[in-house]
């Protein structure tokens, strides 16, 4: 079988099939979530943020300009409701003064040592300047080339390269001694 583009999926959905969104959901779900992650830097709120761009979407489908384009507006859509979800959080009431971390699921091959440091990079990560935070969680943690980077930020490949090295040393100040190399 001969598998659609994005845009003539996107057209299909605009027209109301609804099998044709799914198909946009499930080949473009993995980014979606990376960006309401990087956004959010929680995996419960990247869950929130991404079902509710795709919901978004589902229902402006029709209003899609360019269907070429659809990635592109996707992630738009997502960052969006990112910046939703931050400003509905400002406005709740803080249970704790501890710091959201992500998530991990210590891997018991690894050595514990490892799991504990991953943490603490996924902990500094979550106060990253977003301008860093995004490129690093599409390089590192869903392992997109700079190209595929630059291509969903709408920036040049040079910039991602730049940004995700300013990420790293910003990381490695934070995290200070023991933490030379931020890289996996």
């Amino acid at each position: 079988m001969n598998e659609q583009t994005d845009a003539e999926l996107a057209a299909q959905a605009a027209a109301g099939n609804r099998d044709a969104f799914a198909g946009l959901v499930e080949r473009h779900a993995r980014i979606v979530h990376a960006v309401a992650l990087a956004r959010t830097g929680d995996a419960d709120a990247a869950d929130e943020v991404a079902q509710r761009a795709l919901v978004k979407a589902f229902c402006s489908i029709a209003s899609l300009r360019d269907p070429e384009r659809v990635r592109g507006w996707l992630l738009s859509i997502v960052r969006t409701s990112a910046i939703d979800w931050h400003r509905e959080k400002r406005r709740l009431p803080v249970v704790s003064d501890q710091p959201d971390l992500i998530a991990v699921a210590p891997d018991p091959v690894r050595d514990p040592d490892e799991s504990s440091k991953t943490e603490q990079v996924l902990g500094a990560l979550d106060s990253a300047p977003e301008i860093y935070r995004e490129p690093i969680v599409l390089h590192y943690l869903e392992g997109m080339p700079y190209a595929a980077i630059a291509e969903t930020l709408g920036v040049e490949r040079t910039t991602v390269r730049s940004r995700i090295y300013e990420g790293k040393r910003w990381l490695r100040r934070k995290l200070g001694a023991g933490f030379e190399e931020v890289d996996r």
